[in-house]
């Protein structure tokens, strides 16, 4: 019996605006379909500002995810992405990014990884002033990629988030800097999907790998079935 997705339920764990670009690869391509499960907070897995950290793998901080957005949906697949930020494997000083997205068929024992990878928008750095804090914001992508500012040091769990324009960019600025210790603050790319459209391409290459390995599979499921078909009519036969 071959792979049939048709009308069924895809659980899809994301909280960062993933669905806009997962969800519709997904439907379209295997007529199923996307339900975002919103009640899973896929932070508590790790976050991109470093306040709580991925525990594993890439691949298997990924696999937790969508078995638990499985779990909570009681459907029986799910699909999830897991992204990471590393130096280019050319020069070793570029930021690349790394994503991977895994669909879980629990009914067929089916777990399918699309991945893609290239250069990224993560951009970070100390600043001290407006003119420094305005070039390495346009240096990262601003304002089409948002930022996120903190005081003193890279790990200060002071964070402002999601700044996308000059106004709160500059206010957040005044307000890190007033209070670091050092009169340093901390500036760097917000590295969640949604305010990130270079990572976002990057999810969306990774669904089509995806769908296109799942098809794949859905094929050789097919032609195996029909080979074995074949072979028990030739068994009759003789």
């Amino acid at each position: 019996m071959g792979l049939d997705f048709i009308g069924r339920k895809v659980a899809l764990l994301t909280k960062h605006g993933k669905e806009k670009i997962i969800a519709p690869i997904l439907q379209r391509e295997l007529n199923c379909t996307v339900e975002c499960m919103l009640s899973v907070d896929a932070d508590e897995l790790g976050t991109f500002d470093r306040t709580i950290n991925s525990q594993g793998t890439q691949l298997q901080a990924l696999r937790r995810k969508v078995h638990r957005c499985i779990d909570a949906s009681q459907h029986t697949m799910g699909v999830a992405s897991e992204g990471s930020f590393v130096p280019d494997p050319y020069s070793g000083f570029m930021p690349w990014n790394v994503e991977m997205v895994m669909f879980v068929d629990d009914l067929h024992g089916i777990e399918v990884v699309g991945t893609a990878q290239g250069s990224a928008m993560s951009k970070r750095g100390f600043v001290r002033d407006v003119d420094a804090l305005m070039q390495l914001a346009y240096d990262a992508g601003f304002p089409s990629h948002c930022l996120m500012l903190r005081p003193d040091s890279q790990n200060d769990t002071r964070i402002v988030k999601g700044i996308a324009d000059v106004e709160s960019l500059k206010s957040a600025f005044i307000d890190a800097q007033l209070q670091s210790r050092n009169g340093k603050v901390f500036v760097e790319n917000d590295l969640r999907a949604f305010c990130n459209p270079t990572r976002l391409k990057m999810i969306e290459q990774a669904t089509e790998d995806l769908v296109q390995k799942i098809l794949m599979s859905e094929a050789t499921e097919t032609l195996r079935t029909f080979n074995s078909h074949l072979g028990a009519s030739f068994q009759k036969i003789s």
